[in-house]
This record gives structure tokens, sequence and C-alpha cells, in this order.
């Protein structure tokens, strides 16, 4: 992980030209944000924005690539407009990250447990660093990977600059508060002591999925989506 962290307003979600919103984001994707949907005649990059926008209405979200302050702001965004239009019920959110910054990645995982509905989480590809603390953070025997996917876990990086000595010190400190923090998330989430999660990211810890069953960051590997719960029926168009 990285440690840097600019702040942001995370603004209030509404809509904009019939396009979900906060702070004048769209929550259509991460990785998309078009101004419309309209028809399968659209350009390319509107009809991937309408699949998301269709992925979004049956309560299934996205977390890939970089871990950011863009990327949280739009996934808090989402998290928090599902659970506002139904407060409780599961929402699936689909990984596949190499980490990225830590602060933002708490604001993601913080929304997670604030909100009453639970969240599944489910690995696409990779979940290393800040992504596999997200994975394990979903909602107990609802945290799953594909079989060949890739989980690491390891230790933050302190990111000290150069400075004075007393800005290296203060930095230092920060970090070690840090690593404190996501050493008691993880074992909050794993059943394990703070002292063997220290142990465990002591170094780069790659994972199997089966080996990330037997250590609790997830519960299942599934091959087939038949071993999956279908998703919920999309909500009726008002």
């Amino acid at each position: 992980f990285e440690s840097r962290f600019s702040m942001s307003h995370w603004g209030v979600v509404g809509r904009v030209g019939g396009v979900l919103t906060m702070a004048g984001v769209g929550l259509l994707s991460p990785l998309v944000n078009v101004s419309a949907c309209k028809s399968s005649s659209e350009s390319p990059r509107n009809r991937e924005g309408l699949l998301y926008h269709n992925l979004l209405r049956q309560r299934q979200v996205f977390l890939t690539g970089p871990i950011n302050d863009e990327q949280a702001r739009t996934l808090v965004a989402q998290l928090m407009y599902l659970e506002m239009e139904s407060p409780g019920e599961p929402i699936t959110l689909y990984i596949s990250s190499g980490g990225g910054l830590v602060y933002p990645g708490l604001a993601i995982y913080d929304v997670m447990n604030f909100i009453t509905s639970p969240v599944h989480t489910f690995c696409l590809g990779h979940a290393e660093s800040m992504a596999a603390i997200l994975l394990s953070a979903g909602a107990k025997g609802h945290r799953t990977s594909l079989p060949n996917s890739r989980l690491m876990i390891h230790q933050p990086s302190l990111g000290v600059s150069r400075a004075t000595s007393q800005d290296v010190m203060i930095q230092a400190r920060q970090g070690e508060a840090t690593k404190r923090k996501l050493v008691q998330v993880l074992a909050r989430h794993t059943n394990k002591t703070p002292q063997q999660v220290e142990g465990a990211i002591e170094r780069n810890n790659y994972l199997t999925p089966e080996q990330a069953v037997e250590f609790g960051l997830i519960d299942k590997v599934v091959a087939h989506i038949s071993e999956v719960k279908p998703p919920p029926p999309p909500a009726p168009a008002k």
C-alpha cells in the first residue's frame, strides 16, 4: 500500500440527465463515465456504459485497477445509492485490483460496514494489498474467488519522503499506526490474532484461493456460476 491520501469531499447522491451521480461523477462504473445510455445503436463507449448501468441495477459493482481517490469516490457513491434504493438487500462487489492507496481503501471499507446492505465480495483475477483487505471484509460466508485468481497480503509502505529528521520521524510513526490499523482489520476478518497477521504480512505473501480459504481471507472457491447464488432480479423500472 501507499499511505498517501489527499482529502476530498464525497458530495451528495443524485441524478444528472438520468445518470446516477455523486458530486458530479457518474456512478455507472469506475471505468466508464458516460452522460447517457440509450440503445444498442449507440457508440461502443455508451454500450459499455449501458452494460455497467444494467449491472448496477442488479446490485453488482466493480473495483478494478488501482485504488485511489477517484475509484473510492465512485464505489462509495454506488454503495450508498444502492443502500438508499433497497436497504438491507445484498450487493455483490467484484474485485480485480493490485491494491493502491490506504485511506481511499479504508473509505470503501468503512462504507461497506456503515450500510445495512451486506456486501458479497468476489475476486476476479487478483486481489492484492488493499484490495485483498476489502475482499476479506465481505459478508461472512459470501467471500468468494474464482480458481485461478491470485491473492496477496503484505504490510503497508511507510511512504517516508525526503524531509527533515523530525518529518521523517512523524511519517514513520504514522506509518506504524497505519500498519497497526490494517493488522487489526485483517485479524478481525480472518479470525487470526494480530501477532499471526503480522507474521503473515512481514513480506509479500502470495496465496492461492485455496490457501486464502485456509487463512480465512475468503470463504470459498467456485469454478462455475451454478455454485453461486444468482443475483436478485433488477428493480422494476420507475
